[in-house]
């Protein structure tokens, strides 16, 4: 027998988007378990079509920030184009294991958005999109 709506007081909403829109609209931004980043088209063109970022942790408020530099610039990380693909990847994982985010797979930021030439991205606002270990 199923109980009443009324008598659950624990729901947990969940905060991800359907596949299709994910990929459809805007700045698409995901981090997989060995740290590498994905930027969409939209997201890399957001920041200014970069060869190079840094990359900038916010501890207070849980947030990856990434701007775009110049490639010989200390302490940046080139942005390479996959095969096949019209977005591009940063492999950051020494800046992942240095701040201890550690994704058990890929997690998709619902709420990236450029701040003054900075794609920010909210860890407290991912959902998880990849299949994890198999």
């Amino acid at each position: 027998m199923a109980l009443p709506a009324t008598t659950i007081k624990n729901w947990t909403e969940f905060t991800g988007k359907p596949n299709n829109a994910i990929r459809s609209q805007g700045l698409r931004v995901t981090m997989g378990k060995r740290g590498e980043i994905y930027l969409n088209r939209i997201a890399w063109e957001a920041l200014g079509e970069p060869e190079a970022v840094k990359l900038m942790f916010d501890f207070r408020r849980a947030v990856i920030g990434i701007q775009k530099v110049d490639p010989w610039i200390e302490n940046t990380f080139p942005v390479y184009a996959p095969k096949n693909s019209p977005g591009r990847i940063i492999r950051a994982n020494p800046f992942a294991v240095h701040h201890q985010i550690k994704p058990s797979r890929t997690i998709i930021f619902n709420k990236a958005y450029m701040d003054e030439g900075v794609l920010t991205l909210p860890i407290r606002a991912i959902t998880a999109v990849g299949l994890g270990s198999r």
